[in-house]
């Protein structure tokens, strides 16, 4: 069995030693290029993966479906819009840095908002500048194509818009996830975290918004 030593400056070292057993083929090994950080486990990345070849990475440890990491925002102040365009939400948005490639996000999305008499509102999700989680249910009319939506009767009642979704940004590059809207009616306006109507009324009432983003072991 082929080894190489390693050896310390006093004489003893470290032995690298050949396959136990004779492979089929040549097996290619591929270092990460980083040192990684504390705590981290060296695995198999899934790019370039075969059986003959693999590259290796720094990782999380951890069984499949461990939470390795939480992420939150919580926007408090108001925001308003009155457009049919697709507008991002200022300060509803949540940025992570996968351990690795083959992690999953999950998103948690809580939205609250007002609008003015009789207007239906339309949200959207995007990672980065990629649009995600759409509805194919329709397309190629007028109606929109959206993650969620909400209607509101009044300019003095608030409603709740929220939904989750499990991403795969396939990336160890910082993310940012960010939450867009739009009114039905561009003439009408969306208010974020408030009623439409502001008088110092106890119904006029302001309430919060999240968004959260959470790493899963792959």
């Amino acid at each position: 069995m082929a080894s190489v030593k390693l050896k310390h400056t006093l004489g003893n070292g470290t032995i690298l030693h050949s396959p136990a057993a004779n492979p089929s083929s040549d097996v290619t090994l591929k270092l990460p290029s980083t040192t990684g950080t504390a705590g981290q486990v060296l695995k198999v990345a899934s790019a370039n993966h075969s059986s003959t070849n693999a590259e290796l990475e720094f990782g999380a440890a951890g069984a499949s479906g461990k939470i390795l990491q939480v992420v939150s925002t919580t926007k408090t102040d108001h925001f308003s819009m009155a457009s049919d365009t697709s507008t991002e939400i200022t300060g509803l948005n949540v940025s992570i840095t996968p351990s690795a490639s083959t992690s999953k996000i999950y998103l948690m999305v809580n939205v609250g908002f007002g609008t003015a008499a009789n207007t239906y509102v339309a949200f959207n999700l995007k990672r980065d500048s990629t649009l995600i989680c759409v509805t194919t249910a329709v397309s190629g009319d007028s109606r929109r194509q959206s993650t969620a939506s909400g209607h509101v009767n009044g300019t003095s009642f608030t409603e709740n818009a929220a939904f989750n979704f499990l991403d795969t940004p396939n990336t160890t590059s910082a993310i940012s996830y960010k939450v867009f809207t739009s009114s039905l009616y561009a003439s009408r306006s969306i208010n974020i975290n408030r009623t439409n109507a502001t008088s110092d009324e106890l119904y006029n009432q302001g309430v919060t918004s999240t968004i959260t983003a959470m790493e899963v072991a792959a």
